[in-house]
């Protein structure tokens, strides 16, 4: 057993035949310190052994490839475009990549538009390095990459086993454009930003994840994320594109979606689309606070509502259950429509509804068991059948008023209706004195 140690400037002879480079310690280590192609690039660079990096390495479109372990050292840059000058190459880790001890260790790798990059095992498994960044790629496959600032990988990205987490533990951020299962709904991708932000592209969107979870950021963007069982979402989601989360990928029948606090990139541009089939989505910190979307749409078999506002510009459809955990108030300057009942879940919240001039539609029961109030202000048409509540109030406005059902109202309460005309189709019963 016997270790390659080299160090100094090491450079091809020739740019138009540019020289290749071997290192082989197959029982040992290899130890590279120095600079490699840096002034006049290298051929291919294969390593044949474990490695230990202190250096960076260029070639002009030869490939580089490490056999086995690589211990980093120290900021390395791997670039196979010649700074810039010629397409790229493939660069293949075929072991775990690791942080050494003095925990400086960078790995910046440009591939350029003709180079794939292939990561077989993880990266800062077990030491993380202290950012990974692929400037270009023609594309990506891992398994788990774990860093303390910064992972940005610019190129499609393919996760290669069955559960995979992307990970900083710092504030640097992760950022990521497309990244896919290798087979559809077998796969778990987490993703952790801790205190920095969560910048994602199309998650699972030709082969889905089984389940998606983010599980911390300062704020969060994706442009859809799509899996066959469920997506959890811990951190602020911030809209910067027309947003689709699914859980019905794969020709699954929808599981669960649950998010936090949503707003757009800007105000009213940007639309969020919820689709969780027989799954439930939960609603659980306010949508469109400091920036409304532009529409709302959420589909599932049943919808919890655990938020205290929910605001939009345009329309807001909801098709499944609702339950009311807390008390809310959802706005629009459009319609709101609900194809099925509301529910308190716990209690007797209070539930506002303002559509701005819009209309307000509720397809099914508003209250098997009572709320404490439902009113509504400032619609331009509103069309409701049973409702029970404490308080009921329609005001504001010159809205056609549709009550189809029978209007159930507790004792000590207020009933207030000052817009109109007034449809009323069912019966209004009290309990108590009035």
């Amino acid at each position: 057993e016997s270790d390659l140690s080299l160090s100094g400037s090491f450079n091809s002879n020739s740019s138009a035949s540019p020289s290749a480079l071997t290192l082989r310690a197959e029982n040992g280590s290899i130890v590279l310190s120095g600079s490699y192609g840096q002034t006049s690039a290298l051929g291919s660079v294969s390593f044949i052994g474990e490695a230990d990096l202190s250096s960076s390495i260029y070639t002009s479109s030869g490939a580089i490839s490490f056999s086995q372990d690589v211990i980093l050292e120290a900021p390395t840059i791997l670039d196979t475009t010649a700074q810039g000058s010629s397409p790229g190459a493939d660069i293949t880790f075929s072991g775990l990549v690791n942080s050494g001890s003095s925990g400086l260790a960078s790995l910046e790798m440009n591939l350029g538009s003709g180079g794939s990059l292939l990561l077989s095992e993880s990266i800062g498994l077990d030491s993380r390095l202290s950012s990974l960044v692929v400037l270009a790629a023609k594309s990506a496959t891992t398994k788990d990459i774990l860093v303390s600032d910064t992972l940005s990988i610019n190129a499609p990205l393919t996760l290669s086993q069955d559960s995979s987490t992307l990970s900083s533990s710092g504030s640097g951020g992760v950022f990521l454009s497309d990244v896919e299962a290798s087979i559809a709904g077998t796969q778990d991708l987490n993703v952790e930003g801790s205190s920095g932000s969560v910048s994602l592209g199309l998650i699972g969107a030709t082969t889905p994840f089984r389940d998606f979870t983010l599980l911390s950021a300062s704020k969060a963007s994706a442009s859809s994320i799509t899996t066959s069982r469920a997506i959890d979402i811990d951190a602020p989601l911030v809209l910067v594109d027309n947003t689709i989360l699914s859980t019905l990928g794969a020709g699954s029948e929808g599981g669960s979606i649950g998010i936090l606090s949503v707003d757009g990139d800007s105000l009213g541009t940007r639309s969020l689309t919820l689709l969780a089939g027989q799954g439930t989505v939960s609603l659980e910190g306010t949508i469109g606070k400091s920036a409304p979307l532009s529409n709302l749409s959420v589909s599932a078999a049943k919808i919890e509502l655990i938020s205290e506002l929910i605001a939009t510009d345009g329309a807001q459809e909801y098709s499944g259950p609702f339950e009311v955990f807390i008390p809310s108030a959802i706005r629009s300057r459009e319609s709101i429509i609900f194809d099925s009942s509301l529910q308190p879940a716990v209690g007797s919240p209070s539930l506002l509804f303002y559509p701005g001039g819009g209309s307000l539609s509720v397809a099914g029961s508003l209250g098997d068991a009572p709320f404490d109030t439902v009113a509504i202000f400032n619609a331009g048409e509103v069309n409701l059948s049973d409702v029970s509540a404490t308080h009921f109030v329609i005001s504001g406005g010159l809205a056609n008023v549709t009550l189809s059902g029978e209007i159930s109202l507790s004792s000590g309460g207020v009933f207030l209706i000052d817009a109109g005309p007034l449809s009323l189709g069912g019966k209004i019963t009290t309990s108590g004195s009035w």
